[in-house]
């Protein structure tokens, strides 16, 4: 495809000759709207002579020979439909949207001859290697030329229907409409915002598991969308097309999920890099998210939310495979510092293709989007691709230009058609932990027995459930349980066994077997060290041996303790009772249970997404020569294989491709210091005897030093007691504090106010 349109201008990035909704004004500022695919000059008149009430300046004719009293141009040359026998309408053009010499209606070079030939894959892949005019859009495995429909359709295709150019139609939740060019745009009533999955409420957890329950049970229906990815595998992988592709399958699911269910239905993402350093542990493989791993013999998932009554038939398959080392949050922050598309878009498919093989099964094979999670992997991938579009400086989506207006097959949409996720396609991401609600009016009973008497798994305290079994199925008269709740491997049709637990040993509530969650505290509160959110133990004493009333053991010095919390706070900025000098726990929580937002809905946590989300707003602000120097205490990136790559068409000349991998990973491994000394911390209790608990840094595979009071990247360092013998002239009252984040020197502070003051000759 050139960069000349017919008139052998040279097209620019913020020019208005496109084929999808009109993205940028006339100066340059992007605008939301339902066009009609041209572009009108200052008169009303597009490029070939038509208003926008389609009749022609001169003529006064329309494109099916019509003026607006209704009479008849009498050239009968053209069919009622507008077309004349070489298939040209009256402005040149033929059923597709181009002219004798493959000029689209808007311009841009558009025409390509299409052929069907029975090839090997390995042949197939090689066209693209011999040639370069010539372009494998799609390989359809065991048909013959006959079954396949090879080509451009008249007018445009969309969800298996033909449309008129300038036909308007209702699609679910959008009005749609055949542009000239071809491409489908559709006008949003409904902005979708795709919130992570673990911010999701239950009951849009439940709404989504259904909708895709529902889709599911159309026959074929789910089956065609794995077949799309595989067939137009060419399309899909491997080429500048990768993101755009991707980001219109996933809208192309999100509309017939909405259509079958309701249009507050969208894909929520899966950012999995909050779980980089233990994946197998994430909570989006609970049976009442996305289930777990699949059987050892069949690799099939027994227990998955997204089948009603019917087990699904092939088998969902997984097989995850622990040994494959996924990015972490650094590693993906290094990505998006990369200005150009090429690099950057090779990147998030190398990374994308580790994630197929973490997962395994249907997910490391061609027909992945089989799995469900398939759609919110991707769209994590479209949040990436998405956050790098707006690092822009000039606020103008980056593509390549030459391959701008190509249409994307199976689709006849162009990458230029969803540029722009928001103003094209009504889709935006809500950032970890925002799209949870502010507040939790109920909450069920996590710890102890409800008002009926039953603990958070259904027993009384005598062990027996509400049906009157015990964990072992036997009932108060020794008889076993014949309801039939429970299959032969001891689950329930949601994937939980008599104790509550699901097979990857979790229970609906995010608690393990061993009674903790993922905060690593258990459903009374308490962390493995025996303390809770305020430091206190089960006695309800402290480490350093005060107890919540104040007064201390008999064995404990007073003045030590008052040496700890020198000025009524101890190191980390602490008081006695575990607040801050607002009033607020380690966990940013008032001990009426709200935060300073006046938000309640983290208060029992996950506190670890909370973690993560201010971890993100500090990572963004930090340059690529810091982030590169973090060590890591998770092992480096594991290289992708060259067998994914000749499998997903990553590029039809595989051994470049691979060399361009394998410098990327070079430069990854050099961005990923490990700390092979790492030693975790396995207390919550500190060596001074205050308490704090234990950070997530296995998790996101860095020290996090949350509490230290050192910005991410800077580790504290052992400082000496500079202030010993220090003042600060003009402010003899201020306090003299250690700065010891990555170097040691001297601050100085009111002690009234807390506020940072200067020493004079400073």
């Amino acid at each position: 495809m050139s960069d000349l349109d017919r008139t052998g201008r040279k097209r620019l990035a913020v020019n208005q000759d496109r084929s999808g909704p009109a993205l940028f004004g006339p100066n340059g500022q992007v605008f939301s709207g339902l066009s009609d695919g041209k572009r009108f000059d200052k008169y009303g008149f597009d490029q070939q002579g038509y208003g926008r009430d389609g009749f022609h300046r001169d003529s006064g004719f329309n494109l099916t020979g019509y003026n607006r009293n209704g009479e008849f141009d009498h050239r009968y040359e053209f069919s009622l439909e507008g077309y004349n026998r070489q298939g040209l309408n009256r402005a040149g053009f033929d059923c597709s949207g181009l002219d004798t010499e493959g000029f689209s209606y808007l311009g841009p070079c558009a025409g390509f001859i299409y052929r069907c030939e029975q090839l090997l894959l390995s042949d197939c892949q090689q066209l693209n290697k011999d040639n370069h005019r010539r372009d494998a859009v799609s390989f359809s495995p065991g048909k013959q030329c006959s079954d396949i429909v090879c080509g451009e359709g008249c007018g445009c295709s969309f969800n298996g229907q033909t449309y008129r150019f300038g036909e308007s139609f209702e699609y679910g939740c959008e009005v749609c409409l055949c542009t000239y060019t071809g491409a489908v745009e559709c006008s949003c009533r409904h902005l979708n915002q795709r919130k992570e999955v673990r911010d999701m409420t239950l009951k849009e957890r439940r709404l989504y598991q259904q909708a895709l329950q529902s889709l599911y049970s159309k026959q074929g229906t789910w089956e065609d969308f794995a077949k799309i990815r595989a067939e137009y595998a060419p399309q899909a992988n491997g080429q500048y097309s990768f993101l755009p592709w991707h980001r219109y399958f996933l809208k192309m699911v999100e509309r017939e999920l909405q259509k079958g269910s309701s249009c507050e239905i969208y894909i929520p993402y899966f950012e999995w890099t909050i779980d980089a350093g233990s994946m197998e542990t994430s909570a989006i493989w609970q049976a009442n998210f996305f289930g777990g791993n699949g059987d050892q013999q069949t690799n099939c998932v027994a227990y998955h939310p997204f089948q009603q009554e019917n087990v699904w038939s092939p088998c969902l398959r997984r097989r995850f495979n622990t040994s494959v080392i996924l990015p972490d949050v650094i590693n993906i922050q290094l990505i998006l510092a990369e200005e150009d598309f090429k690099q950057f878009s090779l990147q998030i498919e190398t990374v994308s293709g580790l994630f197929h093989l973490w997962v395994g099964g249907h997910m490391a094979s061609p027909f992945c989007p089989y799995d469900p999670i398939f759609l919110s992997h991707y769209a994590f991938m479209d949040k990436l691709w998405m956050h790098w579009q707006e690092r822009s400086l000039d606020g103008l989506p980056r593509y390549p230009l030459q391959l701008r207006y190509v249409k994307m097959k199976p689709f006849e949409v162009a990458p230029d058609d969803v540029l722009h996720s928001k103003h094209q396609l009504c889709t935006i991401y809500v950032p970890v932990t925002l799209g949870a609600p502010c507040n939790l009016t109920t909450s069920p009973t996590i710890s102890g027995f409800d008002s009926e008497g039953y603990s958070r798994h259904g027993f009384d305290s005598e062990g027996y459930n509400r049906d009157g079994y015990n964990r072992h199925g036997i009932n108060r008269r020794g008889e076993n349980d014949h309801i039939g709740i429970y299959d032969k491997n001891g689950y329930n049709k949601q994937g939980y066994d008599r104790s509550g637990f699901d097979q990857m040993g979790w229970d609906q509530y995010g608690y393990g077997r061993d009674n903790f969650d993922r905060d690593n505290f258990d459903a009374e509160g308490y962390d493995s060290s025996g303390y809770n959110r305020y430091g206190y133990n089960r006695s309800e004493v402290t480490p350093f041996g005060m107890r919540r009333d104040g007064t201390i053991l008999p064995h404990i010095r007073g003045e030590v303790i008052d040496q700890m919390f020198e000025n009524g706070y101890d190191i980390f900025g602490f008081d006695k009772f575990g607040l801050d000098s607002s009033g607020f726990d380690v966990f940013g929580f008032h001990i009426n249970g709200y935060d300073k937002d006046s938000c309640n809905y983290f208060y029992h946590g996950p506190h670890y997404t909370r973690f993560y989300f201010f971890i993100q707003l500090q990572i963004t602000m930090i340059g690529t020569d810091i982030l590169s120097n973090i060590k890591r205490i998770c092992p480096r990136i594991t290289p992708l294989p060259e067998w994914w790559l000749i499998q997903n068409w990553m590029n039809v000349d595989v051994q470049e491709t691979l060399t361009m991998i394998r410098h990327i990973e070079q430069k990854w491994a050099s961005q990923h210091p490990f700390d092979s000394g790492y030693i975790p911390n396995i207390s919550s209790v500190q060596e001074n005897g205050l308490w704090l608990p234990i950070t997530p840094d296995l998790r996101f595979c860095f020290e996090l030093h949350w509490f230290s009071g050192c910005p991410i990247g800077t580790a504290p360092v052992t400082c000496p007691d500079l202030c010993s013998n220090a003042q600060c002239a003009g402010y003899q009252e201020a306090e003299c504090r250690v700065h010891n984040c990555g170097s040691c020197f001297t601050e100085w502070y009111d002690r009234a106010t807390g506020s940072h003051v200067m020493c004079q000759g400073w």
